[in-house]
């Protein structure tokens, strides 16, 4: 396990980590909710209404399009740098929490007798 996770994550708070990376549905579950609004808005589907100005990389653009407003293509670039750059950062997560698994350890725990 990472350091900081050690440094972040009680036990019992690792524990619970564990058991989510185990459960391979619920860890893409929640992985589709976080990205949802980037990998799943504006998208077409089948039988269903395309809406283009769902789709979180042309929000701003539409935005500024529909209002007038001048926004530069410097702006709207960055715009989607930063999107991108946060569903980096959720992957680079996911894969920090595939590193945290249930504690292998089957040595009892010292006791500590603090009344000497």
């Amino acid at each position: 396990m990472e350091e900081i996770f050690k440094d972040i994550l009680s036990d019992v708070e690792t524990e619970k980590v564990a058991q989510f990376n185990d459960d391979p549905v619920m860890k893409e579950a929640i992985r589709k909710v976080l990205l949802a609004g980037v990998y799943h808005n504006g998208v077409i589907e089948k039988g269903e209404k395309h809406d283009p100005s769902r789709n979180a990389a042309l929000t701003m653009a539409f935005r500024a399009i529909n209002q007038g407003l001048p926004v530069s293509n410097q702006d709207l670039g960055e715009n989607v740098r930063a999107i991108a750059q946060g569903v980096k950062q959720i992957e680079v997560a996911f894969g920090q929490i595939e590193k945290i698994r249930p504690s292998t350890s089957t040595a009892p725990k010292k006791k500590t007798n603090r009344g000497l």
